[in-house]
């Protein structure tokens, strides 16, 4: 069985990276397999980035929850 490269990280509970699609847009994308984000990960990405616009709609990564930052 193929091991997922999102999966292999665990120290954080999401990798932060841009976007291919919207490369003016910061990625933050789960490193579990799930389809969105719990409330305490919602609300510790919304601390982290006050002043920034979050897109929660999923798109391109079914497998990870994953959320756009302008």
């Amino acid at each position: 069985m193929k091991k997922c490269k999102l999966c292999k990280t665990k120290e954080f509970p999401f990798l932060i990276t841009f976007c291919h699609t919207h490369p003016d847009s910061i990625l933050m994308v789960s490193t579990e397999h799930k389809k969105e984000f719990n409330g305490k990960e919602k609300e510790l990405i919304e601390r982290m980035f006050p002043t920034h616009k979050i897109r929660w709609k999923m798109n391109s990564i079914p497998d990870h929850a994953h959320a756009h930052l302008k």
